[in-house]
């Protein structure tokens, strides 16, 4: 096993740093921005009586596409109503929709001659659409999409997004928009490095003649500019909420949240006044709130990047609805066994009951790593168990490691409790444990067991002895 892996090559994406912003954030709706400082989460939400007035509205990209019939009302509720795959290598313009209206879009530039083998880049699943933040942008007409926005209407809205570079030379750039001050509706947009803060990405929701939004998580994503991140907007009934890499990132609830939320107004990917830059793929707009087990497997589904950690957390989620996902748990099941089976040195058997099936030592940042395990169940446990892991050091670094009642020690050990109790375990049920622990930046010779801790005798290992992984080290 490759310990020098990173989140990236886990098939696993994280969001930190939440928080719920409200009163006069820059909402992203008009063309030419006024920089508005956000106003920090202990601050109490503007209500939307007394909500400040919203920006101007913003003046649409560009004309819409003329070749297909608009979608003037929702057919199956369970099809989407715009599924943007990214797919398209061709040497035209045109952005292939897959839905079964087949409402196919125009990508534009500045020169009127955009063509999408130009833009095409490797993308979530096969390609994506690259933006170069200037003037490249995707005009979906408002006749397409707004019976997905009207009053009453439950929505989701499912994207990926790379950003290519920050900070950004003016703060603000839009990724996507329906958003208007007459109309309300969605806008995801982001800023650049701010003072050593790292890249902010809004997440706004807004109702028609609002000027503040009613909900606006702002979620710190990685600096790296590499990395591909997950968004979902979704109202259901009279609740918002938004996510980011399948991670519930805010959530509001109010009478007034059934009103249109970007009803009569065209969909913007990208802009051709603020845009960002970087890349977009599988966009799917539908017009239903999907369940929170569907958003987790869009967010999860990487191909290329399936892990033992990606596919054993879907499982865990499907099972929480498994009358619904019949079929989805049968196939990820099946995944994940074919992914153990070329698992070099696993699975590593603890005792008839549990074995580890995957560890991983990864590198965050300097000094920080995330411990990862995969335990399978074996047969039914009668304790509730904690993974302990021994971290051993060779004699040259044990200066490096913090002494302990005054001598130095060439061992950390950290415990690691599983979220779902051990004895609640099903017999085949692999599930993923981790810990963010802080260490210094030297190899380890890394052992692992399951301990429990008996209120008479103390902790009791499940094996007598530590069980050796090798050296790790995320240099």
């Amino acid at each position: 096993m490759n310990t020098s892996s990173n989140w990236k090559s886990l098939g696993i994406v994280t969001c930190s740093g939440l928080a719920l912003c409200a009163g006069a954030l820059f909402s992203g709706c008009n063309k030419k921005s006024e920089e508005a400082a956000p106003l920090s989460s202990s601050e109490a939400p503007a209500s939307p009586a007394t909500a400040s007035p919203a920006p101007e509205a913003a003046s649409p990209v560009a004309e819409a596409p003329k070749e297909q019939v608009p979608a003037t009302a929702i057919g199956d509720p369970n099809d989407p109503l715009l599924h943007l795959s990214m797919n398209d290598t061709g040497t035209d313009a045109t952005v292939t929709d897959s839905s079964p209206y087949a409402q196919h879009q125009t990508l534009l530039d500045e020169s009127g001659t955009a063509n999408t083998k130009a833009h095409s880049v490797p993308g979530v699943i096969e390609t994506a659409l690259t933006f170069d933040g200037v003037d490249d942008a995707i005009e979906i007409p408002a006749e397409q999409v707004s019976s997905a926005f009207a009053a009453d209407q439950d929505f989701t809205v499912s994207f990926w997004w790379k950003s290519d570079k920050a900070p950004f030379p003016d703060g603000y750039r839009a990724v996507l928009s329906n958003c208007t001050e007459e109309n309300g509706g969605i806008i995801l947009y982001q800023r650049g490095d701010e003072e050593g803060v790292g890249r902010r990405v809004y997440m706004n929701f807004y109702l028609p003649k609002i000027g503040a939004p009613v909900l606006s998580p702002v979620v710190s994503v990685p600096s790296d500019p590499g990395t591909w991140h997950h968004y979902v907007f979704q109202r259901s009934g009279q609740q918002l909420r938004a996510w980011c890499d399948g991670i519930l990132q805010g959530e509001s609830s109010d009478s007034t949240y059934t009103a249109t939320m970007g009803g009569g107004n065209s969909l913007r990917l990208n802009s051709r006044t603020n845009g960002a830059s970087g890349s977009m793929d599988e966009l799917q707009v539908m017009p239903r709130a999907i369940s929170e087990a569907d958003i987790t497997t869009l967010a999860h589904t990487r191909p290329g990047l399936e892990t033992v950690y990606t596919l054993a957390s879907r499982i865990q989620i499907l099972k929480a609805d498994p009358e619904n996902h019949t079929e989805a748990i049968a196939a990820a099941t099946s995944a994940l066994d074919e992914k153990l089976a070329t698992l070099e040195g696993f699975p590593v058997p603890l005792s008839g009951a549990f074995e580890l099936v995957a560890f991983d030592y990864v590198l965050v940042e300097s000094g920080t790593y995330d411990i990862l395990l995969a335990l399978r169940a074996t047969s039914p446990a009668d304790k509730d168990y904690t993974a302990y892991v021994h971290g051993v050091v060779d004699k040259s670094h044990a200066d490096k490691l913090p002494e302990r009642n005054g001598k130095s020690t060439r061992v950390i050990k950290w415990g690691i409790t599983p979220d779902t109790p051990t004895t609640t375990w099903t017999p085949g049920d692999v599930m993923v444990v981790q810990r963010r622990v802080e260490a210094p930046d030297v190899p380890f010779e890394m052992m692992v067991n399951l301990l429990h801790k008996d209120p008479d005798t103390g902790w009791e290992p499940l094996v007598p002895k530590f069980i050796t992984l090798g050296w790790h080290a995320a240099l």
